[in-house]
């Protein structure tokens, strides 16, 4: 068996772009996932990088997408698979008439899976299969994006492009994506061409959760995405909020370009607020509404 390549500070610097420190200052790096780093530094502070992702060689290697069928892509990364599949009989038992073909399309750090078919009929609704050997997490049910693991899927083209999506899922390890449209109100006709084009990534999200005490400096740099664990109606008081405990000189930052989610219903019996006039406290839900600074 190989063995693996102890990697020396300039090394993790330069690969995991660290740039808040000078070199000199720097006692230790850790790196703590695909997107997360911990420095540690000569003076005793501990700082959090959270970054964009961190891949041992091109993404299509780390991730390699193979089609299984002529409806269905397969990924594994982890100990985690995953299959995503086109699932409308009207177009599956017609795959000729209908013109159907899948096809994906690379990026330097995400795969469009496109799926061309004509329109069955005016009302029709396509549906996509997601299943995985390990929990689907619906991050936000607008825009159809869900973690798998260290995958992400989004249907956020899709949001963006005219339509409601709608998510059932059966099982914790199943979800099906209906993506409804008002094709005749866009003077779509009848066997005019669709295209559905998901988006497949990595998530190098780090989830915090409760309070922190680990860390003085924390830093969330472009690309790099910090989620705060969703809320647990059996256990409010310890989720679907973070609170970092930095010290007298600690110092949180977010760069341009960078994200920290925190979605699903929380606070008072994990119901949440949905109103735009109602404030967002500490563990609750706020679609529609304003954060309380401090809380």
């Amino acid at each position: 068996m190989a063995k693996e390549e102890v990697k020396t500070i300039k090394q993790l610097i330069s690969e995991r772009k660290i740039t808040n420190f000078p070199e000199k200052e720097i006692k230790e790096i850790k790196p703590s996932g695909l997107g997360s780093t911990e420095v540690v530094l000569n003076s005793g502070s501990h700082a959090l990088i959270v970054h964009s992702p961190v891949l041992d060689g091109p993404f299509e290697q780390v991730l390699p997408l193979s089609q299984i069928n002529d409806f269905s892509y397969y990924a594994s990364f982890g100990g985690t698979a995953l299959q995503i599949e086109f699932d409308n009989f009207e177009v599956k038992n017609n795959i000729s008439g209908k013109e159907f073909s899948q096809e994906k399309h690379l990026a330097s750090d995400n795969y469009k899976i496109q799926y061309n078919f004509n329109l069955p009929s005016a009302d029709f609704i396509p549906r996509m299969r997601i299943s995985s050997n390990s929990p689907i997490v619906i991050k936000d049910s607008t825009t159809g994006r869900m973690d798998i693991e260290t995958f992400s899927l989004s249907f956020e083209t899709e949001y963006y492009n005219g339509y409601q999506i709608y998510l059932q899922q059966p099982s914790a390890q199943v979800v099906y994506v209906n993506l409804y449209r008002n094709y005749s109100a866009e003077d779509k006709q009848v066997d005019d061409p669709i295209i559905i084009d998901p988006t497949l990534s990595l998530t190098s999200a780090m989830t915090v959760c409760g309070n922190v005490y680990n860390f003085d400096i924390v830093s969330i740099q472009a690309g790099g995405t910090m989620n705060i664990c969703d809320a647990k109606n059996t256990s409010t008081a310890k989720s679907g909020w973070v609170n970092f405990s930095l010290g007298y000189f600690g110092n949180f930052s977010l760069d341009p370009g960078g994200n920290i989610w925190g979605v699903g219903s929380g606070g008072p019996g994990g119901n949440g607020t949905s109103t735009s006039g109602e404030t967002s406290w500490k563990g609750v839900n706020g679609t529609g509404g304003k954060r309380q600074p401090g809380l």
